[in-house]
């Protein structure tokens, strides 16, 4: 198993995981290209979600930050975020069976249940004293401590069932999930097939909307991914590409 920390409090996972591998690389610049490690907390302060937003914490959740470097790869590869969504969904159906039919993704880095937002993974890609690292966040709601005041729907493992929430043994399962895809990668084709399998929004009309602005982007039917997690659109004159870490999702009634 990679080595795991759990930290009592800290203001974002994501960010104390870069400051240990600048810190690592000062110390020992070898290590850089050998050492992943895990670092976990139920308490993060200022965590960091997608295009730079802040993480809403549900009051208990788990936040998880899994580092490695790009020479553990036997291979580049890609579609990080949607290839760790679809890792956790699939964590958490093997831990808690009953969630199975329940859980999915939508892209490009959502982990639902049902059309609630159950969590969010943020992929990171950062050249460090000459070495490439990825880090991959994973944030949970176990439970909301008060009523979540969104404009979009939530969920959490204690409202949907689970009594007790393991926060150290999720953070193990992901971290073995990952140091398992690092050794075995899906293919594009296992990958474009799970994300099919998974995609709550799957043969729906769809609207994609610039997540910093709000403008409509595009519509279309939601037709699965490309090989480098792209989302695919079709239209009734033409499939669009729509590129992944740039764009959210929304369900559209009228498309064509």
């Amino acid at each position: 198993m990679w080595p795991s920390e759990h930290l009592d409090s800290v203001d974002s996972t994501q960010r104390e995981a870069l400051r240990r591998i600048e810190a690592m690389g000062a110390l020992d610049p070898r290590a850089l290209d050998r050492t992943p490690f895990v670092l976990w907390t139920t308490r993060q302060t200022q965590g960091i979600g997608s295009h730079g937003r802040q993480w809403t914490d549900s009051g208990h959740g788990l936040a998880c930050s899994m580092a490695w470097p790009e020479a553990l790869m036997p291979a580049p590869f890609g579609a990080w975020p949607i290839r760790i969504s679809l890792l956790v969904v699939d964590r958490l159906a093997r831990r808690y069976p009953a969630l199975r039919q329940r859980l999915g993704v939508k892209w490009p880095n959502d982990i639902m249940a049902g059309r609630a937002k159950l969590g969010g993974v943020l992929v990171s890609r950062h050249r460090i004293s000459g070495h490439w690292w990825l880090v991959a966040g994973v944030g949970l709601n176990l439970g909301w401590q008060a009523p979540p005041s969104f404009d979009r729907p939530v969920s959490d493992l204690v409202s949907l069932g689970v009594s007790d929430p393991a926060p150290e043994l999720l953070a193990g399962d992901l971290a073995e999930a990952i140091r398992d895809q690092l050794m075995r990668p899906w293919s594009a084709e296992e990958l474009i097939q799970r994300f099919c399998q998974a995609d709550i929004f799957a043969g729906l009309g769809v609207s994609v909307i610039h997540p910093m602005d709000g403008r409509l982007v595009a519509q279309g039917i939601s037709h699965g991914i490309s090989e480098m997690g792209a989302l695919l659109l079709q239209t009734a004159q033409e499939q669009l590409e729509v590129q992944i870490g740039e764009l959210s999702l929304r369900e559209s009634e009228a498309v064509l």
